[in-house]
């Protein structure tokens, strides 16, 4: 009987000491898992919508998790603007208009655009349907409300030169914020804005409007590109393709699955944002797929030279750079092929 207890005994401890090992091995093989996920952030250059629709799918998809990442994804803070960040090395990827990174070039920051997601620029003049104001043209003598933005000045000028209107002499110039309540108050004949938010909001509020879109007028430019430093890309050229790879097979599926895309925008709803709803997500993300990939043939992310030297050449005309610049290092295509 004694040897039969002992023997109990010893069993018992076996079988702890078995439980025990392979709870410390599960343990210890999970923390090993975990350090396998490279910690990767960026930062917006907006409040969560469905315009960065393609990052959320690729982290609800699990896309870069497959690719060994942990990714962060920041809304856009006035204090921290994406390029200030990015430059300073607090945030490994931001994304901006590619005439603010040019700028940002002329500066002496050394950043690089890997891709481009806007391929038409959303930026728009509208007016209320009432006005009969459709074209450049119609805004001589005009109320211009003007958002405080580069892009927005850059591609408006742009295309009022292009029909031989003057933005400094023609219009009265009016600085208006981020929406359209200038307009439906009659503050301003014309606003400017992004035509996947401020007229939609005007028209969820019940007022119709006119497009003028920049893109018919011979201004087409680059809008939201996905930006890192020179040294990022030297010093960690597999992590950049990582993540570019798989935020772009991120937008893929989003374009192709807009609903889905719009459930995972509405995922990372914060206080800053609690306007965010699935019908203006949803309209909001219908608008961009066009400005994305304006032809079945155009590939997410693609971009070239012709289109960012234009984006150069009106910056030097209008004096927002004012030095010689090289295009050729504000961007690489190497992670997008």
């Amino acid at each position: 009987m004694k040897k039969f207890i002992i023997l109990i005994f010893i069993a018992g401890l076996i079988a702890g000491g078995y439980s025990y090992s392979q709870n410390y091995y599960q343990k210890e093989t999970t923390k090993i898992t975990n350090t396998e996920f490279q910690d990767v952030s960026i930062r917006l250059k907006w409040l969560h919508q469905t315009q960065f629709a393609g990052l959320y799918t690729a982290d609800q998809k699990g896309y870069y998790k497959d690719a060994g990442l942990n990714v962060s994804l920041y809304p856009f803070r006035y204090e921290t603007p994406p390029i200030d960040e990015v430059s300073a090395g607090t945030i490994d990827f931001g994304i901006t208009g590619a005439d603010e990174l040019l700028v940002a070039r002329a500066e002496g920051k050394k950043l690089v655009a890997l891709a481009v997601i806007y391929q038409e620029n959303p930026v728009v003049a509208y007016t209320l349907k009432t006005s009969g104001l459709t074209e450049p043209k119609h805004f001589i003598g005009k109320k211009l409300g003007i958002e405080n933005n580069v892009n927005v000045e850059l591609v408006t000028r742009a295309m009022l030169a292009d029909q031989n209107v003057d933005y400094d002499n023609d219009v009265t110039i009016i600085p208006i914020d981020y929406d359209a309540t200038p307009l439906i108050q009659g503050e301003v004949d014309i606003a400017t804005g992004y035509v996947i938010n401020e007229p939609l909001q005007a028209e969820e509020a019940g007022y119709p409007v006119n497009i003028i879109h920049p893109y018919k007028y011979g201004v087409s430019l680059y809008a939201d590109v996905i930006f890192t430093t020179e040294d990022t890309i030297k010093n960690n050229p597999e992590l950049v393709e990582k993540f570019i790879q798989a935020t772009l097979k991120g937008w893929d599926y989003a374009i192709d699955h807009q609903d889905e895309a719009v459930k995972y925008t509405l995922m990372y709803k914060d206080e800053e944002n609690i306007a965010l709803n699935y019908n203006h997500q949803k309209k909001l993300l219908e608008k961009s797929v066009p400005l994305i990939k304006p032809t079945k043939a155009t590939k997410i992310g693609q971009m070239n030279y012709v289109k960012w030297v234009r984006t150069y050449e009106l910056l030097r005309k209008y004096e927002i750079i004012d030095k010689d610049l090289d295009v050729t290092k504000a961007y690489t295509t190497d992670f997008i092929k």
